[in-house]
């Protein structure tokens, strides 16, 4: 099984994150949820996580800065960045 994490701010983005996609179908386990990037940075010192679906604007760390520091930890794990911005 496939372990992900879902990091946005907004809990409606990360509830709809959640029930859009039958992850369990898919071979997904949606083992962590986080809404800034302090709680990414913690889930990823505790769990084994495969796949983050990060979104980029979050407060106290934002997504950009999550990512960078994680990947130094955790460089097997995979990232999808998610933004509201037009223009990135």
């Amino acid at each position: 099984m496939i372990r992900v994490l879902i990091a946005d701010d907004e809990l409606y983005f990360r509830n709809y994150m959640l029930t859009a996609v039958d992850w369990h179908s898919l071979g997904f386990q949606v083992c962590c949820l986080a809404q800034n990037g302090e709680e990414v940075l913690s889930e990823l010192s505790k769990n084994t996580i495969n796949i983050v679906f990060l979104d980029i604007n979050m407060p106290k760390v934002n997504g950009l800065d999550a990512l960078e520091i994680c990947r130094q930890k955790a460089p097997e794990t995979q990232w999808c960045i998610l933004t509201g911005y037009a223009e990135f």
